[in-house]
């Protein structure tokens, strides 16, 4: 129900922003094709990650701590709610209105340190979930008052190929290694809208800025029955910022 009202809300956002712009003045002095590159920070709700790796972190310190005495050893986490990575965008605009194709890299990192002081003995649990997107996007244009810049709007849809990786290391004292790496791929289709400021220098070079919205979720991440994760997502907001030309 949840996931529903997000994406409800979501179009309904987008939705009421052309209806407030769509009698305002365009910028159709811009050039009308756009070759972008951009970096991203934000956030997005990987509490089951999250999870993962501190059980196994916490379950390491627990029996670390039944071997000695006082209880010395300890998990340090660490989210995965924060998300980073980067896109790539081509764009092309009739008048105000444009069309544009999307794919980049984004990643998202859960990991439990277990470790006490005065002891060399220690372990590390890593969650990892990264994502490839291919999404087509939807703009419409308008004018920031000035022939070099204009706002953007924009939403759109994808298909998002998400990967991800459970890593275990332990260099303790005890007997045996047992490291190992558990990895398995998902799919999933996802929508963004968006809101974004660019400025055109007049030999074509352009900055850009913006937040985009995302909604996209992950099924249970299994590889030989060893469950890694019951999900991974990308829902959530972040902030934008790139450079590209255009034509």
């Amino acid at each position: 129900m949840l996931k529903k009202i997000y994406v409800t809300a979501l179009f309904l956002t987008f939705f009421s922003m052309t209806g407030s712009f769509l009698f305002a003045q365009g910028n159709d002095t811009a050039p009308p094709l756009q070759i972008l590159g951009s970096i991203s920070l934000g956030y997005a709700n990987n509490s089951d990650m999250n999870d993962a790796a501190k059980d196994r972190g916490e379950q390491d310190a627990d029996y670390y701590n039944s071997l000695v005495a006082g209880d010395p050893f300890s998990a340090d986490n660490s989210s995965a709610n924060f998300t980073y990575g980067f896109d790539l965008d081509l764009r092309y605009f009739f008048g105000n209105f444009g069309v544009g194709a999307e794919t980049g890299y984004h990643t998202a990192e859960a990991e439990s340190k277990v470790s006490a002081s005065g002891w060399e003995d220690e372990s590390t649990t890593t969650v990892e979930l990264t994502v490839i997107p291919v999404v087509a996007n939807v703009f419409y244009k308008i004018s920031a008052g000035s022939a070099n810049s204009f706002f953007l709007i924009g939403a759109g849809v994808g298909y998002y190929s998400g990967t991800m990786e459970y890593k275990y290391e332990d260099d303790d004292t005890l007997a045996g290694d047992d490291s190992f790496t558990k990895k398995d791929k998902n799919s999933a289709m996802g929508c963004n809208a968006l809101v974004e400021y660019d400025f055109v220098l007049d030999n074509g070079i352009t900055f850009f800025t913006g937040v985009k919205a995302r909604y996209v979720e992950f099924d249970k991440f299994e590889d030989e029955g060893f469950k890694i994760s019951d999900g991974g997502s990308l829902t959530g907001v972040n902030w934008y910022i790139g450079a590209g030309v255009s034509i």
